[in-house]
């Protein structure tokens, strides 16, 4: 039997007709990846067994809206590290560890008993697959197939909704990034969706990407924001979706050779799995620590935003104030960003104290483990104020915290830097009164705590006591 095959990726959930759509699309999404594992000979003993060899992994951990993900836009490009083109979330859908129903799970958590070998083998498959680094954007870029097989297995799990004729759909996205070609990614990816939403409807709404709102609106002149979520059956990937990119594949070389670097918000929860699926590697976790007032400012304009739509509930399972509404039955429904332990006793809440609470929810479980893990891991706080202000100098003490040097794709990325997605299409207005609200927890004791420890675990792990819960904790329900 081919190695592939003894670690399959298709299987069935069963977890109601609501999530009927979601193996499906896992299922085209194997049909594909099979045909890229055939194509390119990646059924081998040292794909099969990444995780287990890789000796360096650095974790990117942090709340959501810190400043996560432009840090790892950022290294992208570097010549002596390895990244995944978007989040780690989708592979653990993949792989079977998550279900985006919060009823199918309690919370974000995973632990470490949640992982064996069968499912560590199917992770290295998928992160020998997907690991890389960016390619400098130009005018030049000649996307080859991999890239299009790439395109088309993220559409697939992107809209789990609509059941692609997958051979259709590689032609389809070998012929329109083909027509982009020479124009460069973003215009070659709108290419691509105009291509898709002429077969399949306007509901493949081009505003889910994360492409520059203009360059949108004029290939799409007539196309509007749109208001809820992508799918009414769950989400694989959590929009804004991530467009096909000049990515450079890794080599079997640097996968023995070069660290991987891991992101999610929600692997805040998930450390201790992290450290059991790579067991033989070195970690270093890298927690991004933005100002709470801005951070959860961020947090409330994006449960506003057309975007970051994480976790379907039971229909009327949130009341939001802020946020839910009976004119907007989603609402009432969908969860945005990560899905703490202990939220179903925010389902009622105001948003401002959802958003505060998601925010201290992820720090502390950073603290928490990296308190506890202190003697096998390495840490280092980046503070996206000090990025902003002074992002070469942040980048080159980063490097020397990896042991590494700022290489010539990292100034190039420096060079081409820009924030990445940010709260695009919510007004100004808006902005101010979440900002304005967000200010009112400025003498909050659990904030005030928070950045004491976070001041006690930059001075080493070991200054760091404990909880900021204390008696207030909430239960994980």
């Amino acid at each position: 039997m081919p190695a592939y095959e003894t670690a399959s990726l298709a299987h069935d959930f069963k977890y109601g007709n609501r999530s009927s759509n979601l193996p499906r699309a896992r299922g085209f999404h194997d049909t594909l990846f099979q045909k890229a594992v055939s194509l390119f000979g990646m059924a081998t003993k040292p794909a099969l067994c990444y995780c287990q060899d890789l000796k360096h992994v650095i974790l990117i951990a942090s709340a959501s809206r810190s400043g996560s993900s432009w840090l790892a836009n950022l290294l992208q490009e570097s010549t002596q590290m390895l990244s995944l083109p978007g989040e780690f979330d989708p592979l653990l859908f993949l792989a079977q560890k998550t279900e985006p129903s919060g009823q199918a799970f309690s919370s974000d958590r995973l632990n470490r008993d949640c992982l064996d070998s069968y499912d560590r083998e199917q992770l290295s498959l998928l992160l020998s697959w997907m690991s890389g680094r960016r390619e400098p954007v130009n005018n030049l870029w000649r996307p080859g197939f991999r890239t299009v097989l790439d395109t088309a297995m993220r559409t697939v799990i992107q809209w789990p909704e609509y059941e692609f004729d997958v051979d259709h759909l590689l032609i389809l996205a070998r012929a329109s990034l083909q027509n982009g070609r020479g124009k460069g990614p973003v215009e070659a990816m709108l290419c691509f969706l105009k291509e898709l939403a002429r077969e399949h409807g306007e509901w493949l709404s081009p505003y889910y990407y994360d492409l520059p709102y203009p360059m949108i609106r004029k290939a799409f002149p007539h196309e509007s924001l749109p208001l809820g979520p992508p799918s009414s059956c769950g989400v694989i990937e959590e929009p804004p979706f991530i467009p096909c990119l000049p990515w450079r594949h890794s080599t079997a070389r640097e996968r023995g050779e070069q660290a991987l670097i891991i992101k999610s918000p929600s692997n805040s929860y998930r450390l201790d799995f992290l450290q059991t699926l790579f067991p033989n590697a070195r970690l270093s976790l890298i927690h991004v620590i933005r100002n709470p007032v801005s951070s959860i400012s961020g947090l409330m304009c994006g449960w506003r935003h057309h975007g970051f739509f994480k976790h379907i509930l039971e229909p009327e399972s949130l009341d939001i104030t802020g946020y839910s509404s009976p004119l907007l039955p989603w609402s009432k429904q969908w969860w945005k960003f990560d899905l703490p332990p202990g939220w179903k006793a925010y389902t009622h809440a105001p948003l401002e104290e959802v958003c505060k609470f998601q925010w201290l929810s992820a720090n502390n479980s950073i603290l928490e483990w990296a308190r506890t893990q202190a003697a096998d891991i390495s840490y280092i706080q980046i503070r996206y104020e000090s990025l902003v202000r002074s992002c070469k100098d942040e980048l080159r003490r980063l490097c020397k915290f990896l042991n590494t040097d700022m290489d010539h794709g990292l100034l190039h990325s420096l060079e081409q830097d820009c924030l990445v997605m940010a709260s695009a299409g919510i007004s100004q207005d808006i902005r101010g009164y979440m900002r304005t609200v967000a200010e009112s927890f400025g003498s909050c004791p659990a904030l005030g705590e928070m950045e004491k420890n976070f001041r006690d675990a930059e001075m080493g792990l070991s200054h760091f006591h404990g909880s900021f819960w204390g008696k207030d904790a909430p239960l994980e329900t």
